[in-house]
């Protein structure tokens, strides 16, 4: 009776607000067991068919931080792991550990006695049996300076990686006898500070022919290594530096005692009114002001149409008259185009402000944080900012004289960090039904979602009958299985 969900690009999304907006939707209470992540989704079990047909009908009805529709895959599966043989997989591994050397042997867990003769075969190359393993490790080893994870048939790092976070102090790993095929796997743990790092008997050391070129691009990753399959390595060229004495670092430059309290000031009533009424703001700018908004080339994520035409990007911008016209020059030319762009519905509670200068005459000032597009409409997209103001110093308070406007869509840090969107309300109203997406679209929706091109995406979808959970659904089935081919995610 055990179904796993799976949760398309839920990597950056907090599993409680996760949890809350499908309760919301779908007028149920559940208990999410094993919840983890595998590569960019994110996975739970529930017990029972009806439940997990409940979360799986909210796909596609909940937006995430960054205003994408999330997609909600469901598939039954074997029980996942009870909590008895999760607490004998604990006893194995305390008896692995030195307490004095900090090491951990976890080789061959697959064929450990110990868990066979009760039945476990742990398998740390799949992402549902990594997690219990790491969850193991944060909340009773974190002080671990070595790990032995040789021979366990490891084909990525993304179960590995979660490890990183629990464990800074790992000095020394053995990845001996396993699958990986790529150096790229290890910037998924390059975060950690390794001296001494074992890879021999994988087939990604077979493709080297240069035993110089191996060892200078795991020292990409790993620039303190000085031990790679049990040699040890000359030490890494550096340069020597005089040292130079830097002068004494402040936190800021301001003059005026009152300077930091009146941009405190201006902040505070600058982003009310440009959420309220925009119209409000011709008083904050000089007559004379200059202003231009630039955005990023080649932005993924959620859409900038309705800025583009609003852009000064001097990497895409080639002619001098549209250099000079997306330049504006007066206080009405700036009103008119901030009243073109998008509504908005800034979180102050993500602003940073840094403070150039401050002196009697003119101020400096830069802030930075996200904002929701729509007025406060909880689905609109989240995007992140950054607003250079230089302003005159006046009787009436500052008067800004420049403004450099840039944006662009926010990193999976500000998505997590952003105050997650109130939860939805149940509405009796009728309303519409939105339009079906084309097939065009699902086939673009369904290649981001899965990492597969476009051909294989369609093919999937037509295969399924356009049903785009079934054909989710399916394509999870035959990865697990290791049935797609290996072109299909070649872009």
């Amino acid at each position: 009776n055990w179904y796993q969900i799976t949760i398309l690009q839920g990597l950056s999304l907090d599993e409680e607000w996760l949890r809350q907006e499908i309760q919301t939707i779908a007028l149920i209470q559940y208990q999410a067991t094993q919840y983890h992540f595998d590569g960019n989704n994110s996975s739970f079990y529930v017990e029972d068919q009806s439940t997990a047909s409940s979360i799986r009908n909210c796909s596609k009805k909940i937006s995430a931080p960054d205003g994408n529709k999330i997609t909600i895959l469901m598939r039954p599966c074997s029980n996942p792991m009870p909590d008895e043989k999760i607490l004998k997989i604990q006893e194995v591994l305390a008896s692995k550990y030195n307490g004095e050397t900090h090491h951990l042997n976890a080789a061959s867990l697959f064929n450990d006695e110990g868990l066979q003769g009760n039945k476990i075969f742990l398998k740390v190359s799949t992402s549902a049996h990594m997690y219990i393993v790491t969850k193991i490790i944060a909340k009773n080893i974190s002080a671990l300076r070595s790990l032995d994870m040789s021979d366990n048939r490891l084909v990525s790092f993304d179960g590995l990686k979660h490890l990183v976070q629990y464990t800074p102090m790992l000095q020394e790993l053995n990845l001996g006898n396993n699958k990986l095929r790529s150096l790229n796997e290890m910037e998924k743990i390059s975060a950690w500070d390794l001296t001494k790092l074992t890879l021999d008997g994988n087939p990604l050391c077979s493709s080297y022919k240069s035993q110089t070129e191996y060892i200078s691009d795991v020292r990409e990753w790993f620039p303190n290594l000085t031990t790679l399959d049990g040699h040890t390595l000359p030490p890494p060229v550096k340069f020597d530096v005089e040292k130079v004495d830097l002068p004494t670092p402040v936190l800021d430059f301001v003059q005026t005692t009152n300077g930091a309290e009146a941009i405190k000031l201006f902040v505070q009533q600058y982003f009310k009114c440009y959420d309220e009424s925009r119209s409000m703001l011709a008083e904050a700018y000089h007559e004379n002001c200059l202003f231009t908004l630039s955005i990023p080339p080649h932005t993924r994520g959620a859409p900038f149409s309705k800025y583009f035409k609003h852009t000064r990007n001097l990497k895409q911008i080639k002619t001098m008259s549209v250099k000079t016209s997306t330049i504006s020059r007066s206080r009405s030319e700036i009103l008119t185009k901030l009243e073109l762009l998008p509504k908005s519905s800034h979180d102050i509670t993500s602003f940073h402000v840094d403070i150039i200068m401050v002196t009697s005459e003119v101020t400096n000032f830069i802030v930075r944080g996200v904002y929701k597009e729509g007025k406060n409409g909880p689905n609109g997209f989240l995007r992140a900012f950054s607003r250079s103001f230089v302003c005159q110093v006046t009787p009436n308070g500052l008067s800004i004289i420049n403004e450099q406007f840039f944006l662009r869509n926010p990193t999976t840090t500000e998505m997590r960090n952003s105050k997650p969107p109130p939860a939805a309300k149940i509405t009796t109203t009728p309303t519409s039904a939105p339009a079906a997406p084309s097939r065009d679209e699902m086939v673009a929706s369904f290649s981001r979602d899965s990492a597969m091109n476009a051909m294989f995406s369609r093919q999937c979808l037509e295969e399924n009958d356009w049903n785009y959970e079934k054909a989710g659904t399916v394509f999870m089935e035959l990865k697990a299985k290791g049935a797609i081919p290996p072109e299909a995610f070649v872009k």
